[in-house]
């Protein structure tokens, strides 16, 4: 009977050992899983951020060079340094149109942007027009499936003196 006893007594602790072991085994794998995640989330959201925070800065930019006079203050193609779109304080299209007249090459290196699209709305939404051009200005197509960052302002054109919003659209 005592042998019997002691036979029970040896196997539980040989399945108490494998028991730990497994547990042990267990614990550890499921803490590197855990660890290696939380390590890949957090490089992915500080991507996200930093992408976000670097768009953010540049369609910030670029808006406030564009609510400037420019340099010089009457510049023309040949002699700009940066696009101000504005006469005192109104939207000058002239200004515009002179904008989307120069090449996309040196209007991406104004805009500081390879992909960016300017336009300009009435506050119905119908698309501004002066002299018969459209005043809108694009370095591409809109992409359907990517994020875009959009920034509005609310404006008042000088030849028109109209109300309309200048979108800035950045990918």
């Amino acid at each position: 009977m005592e042998s019997k006893y002691v036979f029970s007594k040896v196997m539980c602790l040989i399945k108490g050992q494998l028991f730990l072991t497994d547990f042990t085994s267990s614990a550890v794998l499921f803490s590197v899983f855990i660890l290696s995640f939380g390590v890949i989330w957090n490089s992915a959201v500080g991507e996200f951020s930093q992408d976000y925070e670097i768009r953010s800065e540049k369609v910030e930019y670029t808006l406030n060079l564009l609510k400037t006079e420019g340099n010089p203050q009457n510049w023309t193609q040949e002699t700009v340094r940066f696009p101000g779109l504005y006469s005192g304080n109104f939207l000058d299209e002239n200004k515009f149109i002179r904008l989307k007249s120069l090449s996309d090459t040196r209007k991406r290196e104004l805009l500081k942007s390879d992909n960016y699209k300017l336009e300009l709305k009435y506050m119905n939404q119908s698309q501004v027009k002066y002299n018969g051009k459209s005043l809108s200005a694009s370095s591409s197509e809109m992409p359907e499936f990517q994020s875009v960052f959009v920034e509005n302002t609310i404006i008042v054109l000088k030849n028109q003196k109209r109300r309309a919003i200048l979108t800035y659209y950045l990918w």
